[in-house]
């Protein structure tokens, strides 16, 4: 396959930009260069602005589901408020997740998530606990005018 242009392409009397071999627009062909990066089309707008219409009555029709004790309606709303996954009590600490896990209170997906939270957290104390450290070398340092120690 070749990049050079085949041939130049009519339509109804209009030349079309060359293409190459696999159909491809060859570079440096005039044109209207297509939609802009980031625009969006008229049906996602048009979309948009409908759901922003009926906002209000969708909240009262979701208010009346749940008065009715809908189920769906409350597992819905339940989902958007605290997410799909499920809220979890457990000690953490990674015996305990570990634990946790061979017992089957929690899913593998559950241990990796909290084991990687941990880890997070863990990583974000010991960056804090070398800020404290550092502060207060520096404050030995300025008692010392600058004159180290030995």
């Amino acid at each position: 396959m070749t990049d050079q242009p085949l041939y130049p392409a009519t339509s109804g009397g209009t030349v079309v930009p060359l293409r190459n071999t696999a159909g491809q627009f060859v570079p440096g062909n005039p044109g209207n260069g297509g939609r802009k990066s980031g625009s969006r089309n008229r049906v996602s707008s048009e979309f948009a602005a409908a759901i922003k219409d009926m906002s209000d009555e969708a909240i009262r029709s979701l208010r009346a589901l749940l008065a009715k004790n809908d189920l769906t309606a409350t597992l819905w709303v339940a989902e958007r408020i605290i997410g799909k996954g499920r809220l979890i009590e457990i000690e953490a600490t990674p015996n305990d997740v570990r634990t946790a896990l061979a017992d089957g209170t929690i899913t593998t997906t559950e241990a990796r998530d909290i084991a990687t939270t941990l880890s997070r957290l863990a990583d974000v104390e010991s960056v804090e606990a070398m800020r404290q450290e550092l502060a207060e070398l520096r404050q030995l340092i300025e008692r010392n005018n600058g004159q180290a120690r030995y």
